[in-house]
């Protein structure tokens, strides 16, 4: 009797290719420069980067923001308007399409913060279990603290923390001490911490 035959193999099917952006944040307008470096999954959506920029800057989401690309302006469902998208659906690889794209992330309008993101480089990767939603790489000194003033009120404070002499320094000390601010602090722990729960 012949032998049956076996069942035909099957090949498998490779996962379809994932991506990872390299990005650098920094700080427009402050010198030295105050920027981030990090790994985020290029499929996350725009409302969780701005989580992911609230903890590499040490800031609390306590005012409002918006995302610009080009023509495009992008905030949260609570604030948009005719002619805004909403950034829950807006995904990262949407407007950082390729190597130099930029976005610029604007916080607290009344202090006018302005980040500027810029995609470093592109990755493929094997999608697997447990990828963190955004990593971070490197970086150089402390965010500025909320609502300290935008530009000018920082650039005070970083004068008063230098200079014991300094005519407000009693004030601004009471005032951002209690945080133990250093402005030429890397807080990496800190950003590290804050970008593990972030999901």
């Amino acid at each position: 009797m012949p032998a049956r035959p076996g069942l035909p193999r099957v090949k498998s099917r490779p996962k379809p290719a994932s991506s990872i952006h390299a990005l650098r944040v920094e700080m427009r307008g402050i010198r030295p420069a105050i920027y981030r470096e990090i790994l985020v999954r290029s499929d996350v959506k725009l409302a969780t980067l701005h989580r992911v920029l609230q903890a590499c800057f040490g800031w609390y989401d306590g005012h409002l923001h918006m995302f610009l690309s080009d023509d495009r302006r992008i905030t949260n469902a609570a604030e948009v308007e005719p002619g805004d998208e909403d950034e829950a659906r807006v995904r990262v690889r949407d407007v950082l399409p390729a190597a130099r794209s930029k976005l610029a992330y604007l916080y607290d309008f009344g202090d006018g913060w302005e980040v500027i993101v810029k995609t470093v480089r592109i990755r493929d990767f094997a999608p697997g279990p447990g990828l963190p939603t955004a990593l971070l790489v490197g970086g150089e000194r402390r965010g500025p603290p909320e609502d300290c003033g935008g530009i000018p009120g920082y650039e005070e404070l970083c004068a008063a923390i230098a200079d014991p002499k300094h005519p407000d320094r009693a004030s601004m000390l009471e005032r951002f001490g209690d945080v133990g601010f250093d402005p030429g602090a890397f807080p990496r722990d800190e950003i590290e911490a804050e970008l593990r729960h972030i999901r």
